[in-house]
């Protein structure tokens, strides 16, 4: 169990000894301010990809969503208010719901500049106590400023060609959302809570 600390108010891990073991996670679907209209999908997709190439066990994210849909009518993640965390872990059959809430996905490609921003809040939820067990944040910035021709010919260029790409693959903010998902990610809890 994590107890908030009486100086920061953030969750504070006890001794390992009495707390369960996590077996399994429901990374479930994002809440967002985020211009982008697919921000809270791709951060998802990167959360429950890290989530995993940590070592941890998490359900499919299409199978969370059937779930979601099927017994609470929840397609969003501002959805996710209808309900309790342990109706959505009964449910899902998991040891921890990850909520997320993704808070810039922002980018610009106007030649001279171009300019990606990530922000992501996560917060792990035990289903049985509905208790906030453990909570991170990640952020992630890149800017390219271009002052020679050649420079802003490559940065106009490179927009296009992610802007393509974009269609085509998951997204132009791979890179960034991959930083800022670790940073969310840096201090969960290993293996129990």
């Amino acid at each position: 169990m994590i107890k908030p600390n009486p100086i920061t108010n953030k969750p504070e891990p006890i001794p390992s000894g009495s707390a369960p073991k996590i077996l399994r996670f429901a990374v479930l679907p994002f809440d967002s301010q985020a211009i982008a209209f697919d921000a809270e999908r791709i951060m998802r997709y990167w959360i429950n990809n890290r989530l995993q190439r940590r070592g941890y066990q998490t359900l499919a994210l299409d199978k969370i969503d059937a779930v979601l849909k099927t017994s609470h009518g929840i397609t969003q993640g501002g959805q996710l208010r209808s309900t309790t965390a342990e109706a959505l872990g009964k449910s899902l059959d998991v040891h921890g719901l990850i909520y997320g809430d993704v808070g810039a996905f922002d980018g610009v490609n106007i030649a001279v500049l171009v300019k990606r921003k990530v922000q992501i809040s996560l917060k792990m939820v035990d289903p049985q106590s509905g208790r906030t067990r453990w909570t991170g944040e990640g952020e992630s910035f890149m800017a390219n400023i271009a002052v020679k021709k050649d420079s802003i010919i490559d940065n106009f260029i490179g927009g296009l060609a992610e802007s393509y790409k974009r269609k085509k693959s998951r997204t132009l903010f791979d890179e960034i959302a991959m930083d800022a998902a670790d940073q969310s990610l840096f201090d969960f809890p290993k293996g129990v809570y």
